[in-house]
């Protein structure tokens, strides 16, 4: 009998332990450390920053890029009162301020002509994904003083996620803790600012994201993330300034726009008005079919070559002639404004672009 109570025991205590070993998280012998993630690694940063909500579409209301004032609410512009009920509404107040031309709007006006005063109370979103009821302009000031402004800030919106990602957390142990599909950036956002410090995170690859100007990548590593990621900072004018417009352009918009006129060269920008240039009274025609024309005053006409490519995230003209060769080459295009075009070609010389549809 004793044996066989012995015996019984021996089996009762395995059995217990084999139940307690299946309750237990299971550990994970396969997981790649190279996929794995800490709280604080650049992968997981470049997350947050991508994720943060931007709020410079509103800046002609609350001057203020990390905030965005959630419509409708009714503002006070130059004494006129309007509802705010969409983006396309602010040029309603662009064309209220502007005294002497509506479409220079903002850029023409001087600080002390602007008067937008916004009826409180109103909820707004910062750049956290967070929502806050605003009741005064004291306190949006406050906000306001705490955004970087001019394209410094932290939030990246140069590249976009795309959803659903699956996300896995870990311990220390490498056991998994947990696991979840998120939809959208707040999401997202909300989960990674939900980690502790210990956490170890994993996306389930691959995933596919967005660059300004809408070509879409996909990756399938933290590294290749991280890299896009990388290339994507201050790779497009964030136009976190106080025109609502969006300077922000693909490959195929400056395409058109460069078709539809004729364009009269300019100096680099920070060349002043009478000094000298070697651009002076010329002009070039983008046609359809890829030729480019040079007109110049008192020259023979030339004729070239040119287009528009992408490259890490940039859009770049490039143009070519064999008897004008001070424009050959590719110069990023850095920004677009009201017929307006501006070049970078670093060695080879900055550009302007002043569209001249008058002239055929």
């Amino acid at each position: 009998m004793d044996n066989f109570f012995k015996l019984s025991l021996c089996l009762l205590a395995l059995s217990l332990n084999f139940i307690a070993c299946q309750n237990e998280e299971p550990f994970v012998e396969d997981i790649d450390a190279e996929r794995t993630l800490t709280v604080d690694s650049y992968v997981v940063d470049m997350m947050e920053r991508t994720t943060s909500y931007d709020g410079s579409y509103d800046n002609i209301v609350d001057g203020a890029s990390c905030i965005a004032i959630q419509f409708p609410y009714s503002v006070i512009a130059n004494g006129s009162e309007l509802t705010i009920a969409n983006t396309e509404d602010f040029e309603k107040i662009e064309i209220i301020l502007d005294t002497a031309d509506a479409e220079q709007a903002f850029d023409a006006v001087d600080e002390v002509q602007r008067s937008v005063v916004i009826r409180y109370p109103v909820t707004a979103t910062l750049s956290d994904q967070t929502e806050i009821v605003i009741d005064n302009e004291a306190v949006l000031e406050e906000l306001a003083r705490q955004c970087t402004e001019g394209g410094d800030d932290s939030d990246i919106e140069c590249i976009d996620m795309t959803y659903p990602i699956g996300l896995f957390t870990y311990n220390t142990e490498l056991q998994q803790t947990g696991s979840i599909v998120v939809n959208h950036d707040q999401e997202l956002r909300r989960f990674l600012a939900g980690l502790a410090d210990t956490d170890l995170l994993s996306i389930d690859f691959p995933i596919t994201y967005i660059v300004h100007d809408s070509t879409e990548f996909t990756v399938n590593s933290n590294e290749a993330l991280a890299e896009a990621m990388r290339k994507a900072v201050d790779s497009c004018d964030e136009d976190d300034d106080d025109d609502y417009n969006d300077n922000d352009f693909t490959k195929e918009s400056l395409y058109s726009l460069l078709v539809t006129c004729s364009w009269e060269v300019k100096g680099p920008e920070t060349i002043s008005d009478d000094s000298p240039t070697q651009y002076q009274e010329e002009t070039l025609f983008f046609m359809e079919d890829g030729i480019l024309i040079l007109d110049a005053e008192e020259a023979p006409e030339k004729q070239g070559k040119w287009s528009v490519s992408v490259s890490d995230f940039k859009v770049f003209v490039t143009m070519e002639f064999q008897d004008a060769t001070e424009f050959n080459g590719s110069r990023y295009t850095y920004e677009i404004g009201d017929g307006l075009i501006k070049l970078e070609g670093g060695e080879m010389g900055d550009i302007r672009l002043e569209q001249r549809c008058d002239i055929d």
